[in-house]
């Protein structure tokens, strides 16, 4: 396959334009690589397209931080990269609100808290994952209280008490064997007892 032997002297009188360099690539009917890996080689400079921010912009920009308009929105509206905006309302001084309200209110989680609700019962009540209500917990500054003794710890699982195994009734030839077994579980159910 032959290739298109490119005029490095195009590439660089399209650099002194106004156009950028994908814009050139296109017109030259080359790769954008090409064009990057010629640049590169003569140390040219290609113009960036840039719009100007004008007075309808900013008074829209003003509007949409007002209403609690996310800024990924506000972009979109604007037709601006978020960057782009990002840097322009910092430099004007708009602040935008959250885009996203708060899921929880905060204040209820902490009366929740000291009413004496444990964390994965406050994390049904209101409806979130419990790591967010740890969240909030060290944010607010506030300790849940401890899990109620005979309820399943995790906000996933059913509440219910801890079902006590039953013992096996296996007739065993050897004795010695069958005690040492129920050694063990008794030794687990300790554990898990002082563990919960």
């Amino acid at each position: 396959m032959r290739t298109r032997r490119i005029n490095w002297d195009e590439v660089s009188a399209l650099s002194g334009g106004s156009i950028s360099m994908n814009e050139a690539a296109r017109r030259l009917g080359i790769h954008p690589s090409s064009c990057w890996y010629i640049t590169q080689h003569l140390g040219l400079q290609w113009a960036r397209p840039r719009r100007r921010w004008t007075s309808d912009d900013t008074t829209l920009l003003r509007e949409l931080a007002t209403t609690g308009c996310a800024k990924t929105e506000a972009a979109r509206r604007l037709g601006r990269s978020y960057e782009s905006l990002r840097k322009y309302q910092a430099v004007l001084g708009i602040r935008f609100k959250n885009g996203k309200p708060r899921s929880v209110d905060w204040g209820r989680a902490k009366e929740l808290a000291e009413s004496g609700i444990w964390l994965g019962e406050a994390s049904r009540i209101l409806g979130v994952h419990h790591s967010t209500c740890l969240y909030i917990s060290r944010k607010m500054g506030f300790r849940w209280p401890k899990c109620p003794e005979g309820i399943y710890r995790g906000p996933n699982r059913t509440y219910r008490p801890r079902a006590v195994p039953a013992k096996k009734t296996v007739v065993n030839k050897n004795p010695e064997r069958e005690r040492i077994k129920s050694e063990r579980i008794e030794r687990m159910m300790q554990l898990a007892r002082r563990v919960a």
